[in-house]
């Protein structure tokens, strides 16, 4: 199984990253989903022999997206990450 989450709120950019750095990451972690919700998502995708999670919903059409435009995709989240800088 394939599991494609989004942000998801957890310390790992706190104790990753020092200084300026984590300024840069934890806006976007703010919106973030919580772990609890990606693994019941897993877990669902598991009982119902899913070969790809992708959560949250909204993510879908980034993933899809991602898949014809790969390049498209990536200039976005560049774009993305530089705004919350």
């Amino acid at each position: 199984m394939t599991v494609c989450p989004g942000y998801v709120r957890t310390d790992f950019g706190a104790n990753a990253l020092r200084g300026q750095e984590v300024k840069t990451v934890r806006p976007s972690t703010v919106r973030g989903i919580s772990a609890q919700r990606v693994a019941r998502a897993v877990l669902q995708g598991y009982m119902k022999q899913k070969r790809e999670v992708i959560v949250p919903w909204i993510m879908h059409p980034v993933v899809k997206l991602y898949q014809l435009f790969p390049a498209l995709v990536e200039w976005g989240m560049v774009r993305t990450a530089h705004r919350t800088e």
